[in-house]
């Protein structure tokens, strides 16, 4: 009993260290840009190594927590390799305490902080006095009494050795520091120059059961002197959606999935990382063209899978026009990340008032694998697929390291519609793979398995 309840503990102390996440809009100005997942701009202080990567350097004295009203960092945690949640830290406001100028962090912190440039020093105001998060001029072993921000407990850190950790296709100069407790939980935190925080890495057991938690920075705003940054790794929704070419009467009713790298499903912690997902449209006859208002899909709670609902116009599609349309994910990134689907241009859907006779109907006309439902799963999942004609069927569940955890079918199939269920009671927790290779024909899906 004493180690469940260890257990839970030690649960609900993570939770507590990224429990809150704030969304935002905003729409990049002119001038500055996102390509590959990097940030560009035309701005001094960019060198690159000997192989050509870019590294980042600074014209003035190294700012290791970058304090204006505006700034944002997002941030994305794994336990485990398998749950993930995201956090927001923002700076609300500054005030002037004491005749030092102050800075409000809110969102998964809650604390004053101010960064004092001539001591290297990042202060937190507590009690009316100033305590010590890192100090950036102590060199590799030295110690210093480290503040934890919102708890206000004091704990021994000791500075780690300086490193160059890449993000946005950059190389950022970094220092950070780690702080332990009876050894049965400790923490890295890193600090790059003009970035402020960017990853740590957390250990923990208690209860038999050991935690290991990674965070790291995934989308930043920076303000300073030179304007506004904006900085995005690049990470996109995964759109699967399998499009319909023909239809014989108007209404459409689809099923398909939006993935994210962050977003996560488990026991503890539900989180969807897309924000919205629309299918934009519009109808043709090669002559003339009638424009849509976007339709938004609908998301079944705590999963990956959406649903679009629409009425066509039946007297435009009776008349030789035809439905183009695409679908469009947008993240919760604070500054987003978008997909299409398809990459350019739209999908044709044309109106054929006779529909295929029953005999014929259920023979397929193209090869599909369709997502696993339910997904995320528990223990069992159902995998339907379609082969137009008879050939040799091969599906394996492969796991993140490419491995063949499972056979599912190896044997010659004729046309036709199948599905075949999916037992995962043997298998951990985590995120899977399943290929159907049929012909010619190859394609891979990714689930998750949560008991």
């Amino acid at each position: 009993m004493k180690s469940i309840l260890n257990g839970i503990l030690l649960t609900l102390f993570l939770t507590q260290i990224c429990f809150a996440q704030w969304f935002w809009r905003i729409q990049l100005p002119q001038g500055n840009r996102l390509q590959s997942g990097k940030f560009v701009s035309l701005l001094p202080g960019r060198a690159v190594d000997d192989s050509g990567v870019a590294l980042h350097t600074t014209n003035s004295a190294q700012n290791w927590a970058p304090l204006e009203v505006g700034n944002k960092w997002q941030y994305n945690r794994r336990c485990n390799n398998q749950t993930s949640w995201n956090s927001i830290n923002y700076v609300e406001k500054d005030s002037i305490i004491s005749g030092k100028k102050y800075f409000l962090l809110q969102g998964a912190i809650n604390d004053w902080v101010r960064y004092d440039d001539e001591e290297n020093i990042l202060y937190l105001r507590w009690n009316d006095s100033d305590y010590t998060v890192m100090d950036f001029s102590l060199n590799e072993g030295e110690q210093f009494e480290h503040i934890v921000y919102n708890s206000h407990s004091i704990l021994n850190a000791t500075v780690l050795e300086s490193t160059n950790i890449n993000l946005f296709d950059t190389t950022f100069f970094s220092k950070g520091y780690r702080w332990s407790i009876n050894y049965n939980e400790s923490d890295r935190v890193y600090h790059s120059e003009t970035l402020g925080e960017t990853q740590d890495s957390l250990y923990a057991w208690g209860g038999g059961t050991q935690t290991n938690c990674s965070r790291k920075l995934i989308r930043a705003i920076i303000y300073d002197s030179s304007g506004i940054k904006y900085y995005s790794d690049g990470v996109k929704p995964e759109i699967i959606f399998e499009p319909q070419p023909v239809i014989h009467n108007f209404s459409l009713n689809w099923d398909f999935s939006v993935d994210h790298d962050y977003s996560g499903f488990g026991n503890y912690w539900n989180e969807n990382f897309i924000d919205t997902v629309s299918m934009i449209s519009y109808y043709s006859n090669g002559d003339s063209v009638v424009s849509n208002s976007p339709v938004e899909a609908i998301n079944e709670l705590n999963t990956i899978n959406y649903n679009i609902t629409y009425q066509l116009d039946s007297t435009l599609m009776k008349n030789n026009f035809n439905f183009y349309y695409k679908i469009y994910a947008v993240d919760k990134g604070i500054v987003p990340e978008a997909s299409w689907e398809p990459d350019s241009g739209y999908y044709e859907l044309v109106y054929d008032p006779n529909p295929v006779s029953v005999k014929d109907e259920n023979i397929p006309i193209a090869y599909t694998l369709q997502q696993n439902y339910p997904n995320p799963f528990n223990n069992s999942s159902v995998i339907i697929y379609s082969i137009p004609k008879s050939s040799q069927v091969l599906m394996n569940i492969y796991n993140t390291l490419g491995e063949v955890v499972k056979t599912l079918i190896n044997e010659n199939k004729p046309a036709g519609n199948y599905e075949i269920e999916f037992n995962a009671s043997t298998l951990p927790n985590g995120v899977y793979f399943y290929q159907l290779r049929a012909g010619d024909f190859v394609q891979t899906k990714k689930m998750l398995l949560v008991k």
